[in-house]
C-alpha cells in the first residue's frame, strides 16, 4: 500500500494521481487545475484524494509507449492509474506545455 495520499484527476481519458503532499491549490470550475508547486496541471475532472492506493512498478511494455518518469500504476475504482512522480511532470499534461 502507498503510504501517502494521493490525489486523483482524470485527462484525456486517463486518471492520474499525484501526491497530495505536492499540490499547492487546485482550481474548479469548467477548466480545472491541479497546481504543483509553479506549475499547473490541467484537469478534466478532478475526483478526490485516496490513500488506498497500491502502487506497482511500470513494466517494460507500459515503459515502451509512456517515455515519461512515473512512480508506478495503480487501480482506483477498476480504472487503471498513472502515479505521476513528482517533479517530472509530463509536459502534456502541464498548462501552456501541450
Amino acid at each position: 500500500m502507498s503510504p501517502s495520499p494521493h490525489l486523483v484527476f482524470r485527462r484525456f481519458g486517463v486518471l492520474w494521481a499525484v501526491p497530495a503532499h505536492h499540490v499547492t491549490a487546485l482550481v474548479v470550475g469548467k477548466s480545472p487545475e491541479v497546481r504543483v508547486g509553479d506549475q499547473s496541471l490541467e484537469a478534466d475532472a478532478v475526483l478526490g484524494v485516496t490513500s488506498e492506493l497500491k502502487v506497482v512498478a511500470p513494466g517494460p511494455v507500459f515503459s515502451a509507449f509512456w517515455p515519461f518518469a512515473c512512480t508506478g500504476l495503480a487501480l482506483v475504482n477498476r480504472e487503471p492509474t498513472v502515479v505521476l512522480a513528482p517533479g517530472a511532470w509530463p509536459p502534456l499534461l502541464v498548462k501552456g506545455e501541450s
